[in-house]
């Protein structure tokens, strides 16, 4: 099953199993966060691991839209 890990930084590691995200959670520690290279366990990165299904139900869809009703009046903005 498909798992991701959401970095403080922003990116987002992908993996299709438990090998390969922890391989390219690796690979991103040691690009963009050096210092931490050899300090956080097999363990450690699978426990910060989210379900990318799961991940994927708990964020809003780009076209979603929410609808406000002020004095009677709807107005549709984007989501934010």
């Amino acid at each position: 099953m498909a798992k991701l890990i959401e970095c403080e930084d922003g990116f987002v590691v992908r993996g299709e199993d438990d090998d390969a995200l922890v391989a390219n959670a690796e690979r991103h520690i040691a690009e963009a966060h050096p210092d931490l290279v050899g300090k956080l366990s097999r363990d450690e990165i699978l426990a910060m691991a989210k379900d990318e299904l799961l991940s994927m139900a708990e964020e809003p869809d780009s076209n979603w839209q929410r609808t406000k009703v002020t004095r009677g009046a709807r107005r549709t903005t984007a989501a934010t």
